[in-house]
């Protein structure tokens, strides 16, 4: 037994510790695998909080939430269904820990689960191999599709234990991975979920998915509830080749936290970043070509510096980097933010400046990891020719919000994907331009003729955003080459 383990049994009530100190010297003697999973839950447990009022900082470890028989049976249960698949050579001893031995999913109510999906429509499956593994994934994912109602207005995820999910049916991207999760950890399958906390190139706030996890490389993404594996299924595929993009991408877990998130949570600022747990691991270079971004920002005694996608009409945090260099008289301290998606419009910013939050320019990071800067020059002015109102790819989100479905929004899209429908300027509309300076200034407006803008002696190098589009798609643009380039 390791020190950490013992150190946890010693802090516990007697009665739970020495039910848990017995079970470990069976299990010591009689199931090495299940001895240390026993182990991994107690220290996982010890590690993890979660909120509780009567305490003299507002959290709990779990471990004091959950008693010696809970914690027995989740193992007990884990290793009847799940362990096989170790043993095969189907899933790794890590994916098994992280994906099907853990008590809960995430932050919901703790509960009983297990044993309720077991007892109910889902019974034991048989898997011996990959193709197997997709099958049951896809069999139990049917099941919990029926009489799904996609609803924004429905209590969270989070509020909610296993049994009260699948009696209601109803919610959002989250509830939908969670209704697939518990019953497949249950058969002994390894799924969790990843999530984005904003999208990058379009509009839009946190979206999750399913992903059955082989080991550190092998996974399979799925919607729950929507999109079974094995399908070509592609969170980010909007239209064809139209794509969103997210700057970071990170995958639930259960013991492990991310370093910078755990910072961020001890310091009170986790939901800068529109996270609510450190408990999750950065995978962004999984699905798209990452690059570090080294900066020398101008800032002085900021702890936090944050990099920023635009996203629903303002910039928005995704990441963060702790400042620990000690700044050196007469030189700007570096800063180092780590996997960042390529693709992608940044800006970085330090929220306890009094004047602007914006510490740098806005850039661009291309396709091959180079950064291309957007510094206003106020003494070149330019005029500004809009022939389209916004990007295909803010055209093609915007078809959603319009009403249609079935065969009517498949030509719709068609028709935006094909360039049969262009978001072209709306004659006799007035509509403004604003030019990005450390903030978005005023800076020329028009009235649409013959379905163009003229924006006239507006400074050059930076970046514009257009305002009095009816879709509020409305993203920001720069000008490169007589071009408009839209992001």
């Amino acid at each position: 037994m390791s020190n950490e383990v013992q150190g946890v049994l010693n802090s516990l009530e007697p009665e739970k510790a020495d039910s848990l100190t017995e079970e470990l010297s069976h299990l010591k003697q009689s199931d090495s695998s299940q001895y240390n999973s026993l182990c991994f839950l107690i220290s996982a447990a010890a590690r993890r909080s979660v909120v509780q009022e009567d305490s003299d900082n507002g959290f709990n470890a779990e471990i004091h939430a959950l008693s010696a028989g809970q914690l027995i049976q989740h193992v007990r249960l884990a290793h009847r269904y799940g362990w096989p698949l170790v043993s095969t050579g189907v899933v790794s001893v890590n994916a098994f820990r992280e994906y099907v031995l853990p008590y809960r999913l995430s932050t919901e109510p703790l509960n009983n689960w297990r044993e309720a999906c077991l007892n109910g429509s889902f019974a034991r499956e048989n898997i011996k191999d990959t193709a197997s593994l997709i099958r049951v994934v896809s069999k139990i994912n049917s099941i919990v599709r029926q009489n799904f109602v996609f609803d924004y207005r429905a209590a969270f995820a989070r509020d909610q234990n296993w049994k009260q999910l699948y009696r209601s049916k109803r919610g959002d991207c989250f509830s939908m991975v969670a209704l697939a999760a518990f019953p497949l950890r249950a058969v002994g399958v390894p799924v969790t979920y990843d999530l984005i906390n904003s999208w990058g190139n379009v509009n839009g706030g946190q979206h999750v998915w399913n992903v059955v996890v082989r080991d550190d490389q092998k996974f399979y993404p799925f919607m729950g509830c929507e999109s079974d594996p094995g399908r070509n299924y592609l969170p980010f595929t909007l239209y064809k080749s139209l794509v969103k993009r997210s700057a970071k991408i990170f995958r639930n877990q259960f013991s492990e936290n991310d370093p910078v998130l755990s910072a961020l949570q001890k310091d009170g600022l986790l939901h800068y970043v529109k996270m609510e747990s450190p408990y999750f691991k950065d995978v962004t270079s999984l699905y798209t070509p990452t690059s570090d971004i080294c900066l020398s920002p101008t800032i002085k005694g900021n702890k936090w510096t944050f990099i920023n996608v635009f996203s629903n009409g303002r910039w928005t945090p995704v990441f963060a980097e702790c400042n620990k260099q000690p700044t050196v008289k007469g030189k700007n301290r570096k800063i180092r933010f780590h996997s960042m998606a390529r693709e992608m419009l940044y800006i970085v910013s330090a929220p306890d400046l009094q004047v602007s939050p914006y510490v740098t320019n806005p850039f661009f990071l291309d396709s091959v990891g180079e950064l291309k800067v957007f510094t206003i020059d106020r003494k070149v002015r330019i005029n500004i020719v809009l022939t389209e109102v916004c990007s295909k790819l803010a055209a093609m989100m915007a078809s959603f919000q319009r009403g249609l479905k079935g065969n009517a929004l498949d030509d719709y899209q068609s028709d935006i994907y094909n360039g049969v429908k262009r978001n072209v300027p709306k004659d006799r509309r007035l509509y403004s331009l604003y030019f990005w300076d450390k903030e978005w200034i005023p800076g020329a407006r028009a009235v649409a003729n013959d379905g163009k803008l003229l924006f006239r002696n507006l400074p050059s190098g930076t970046l514009y955003k257009l305002s009095g589009n009816e879709n509020k798609t409305d993203r920001p643009f720069a000008v490169i080459g007589h071009q408009v380039i839209w992001f």
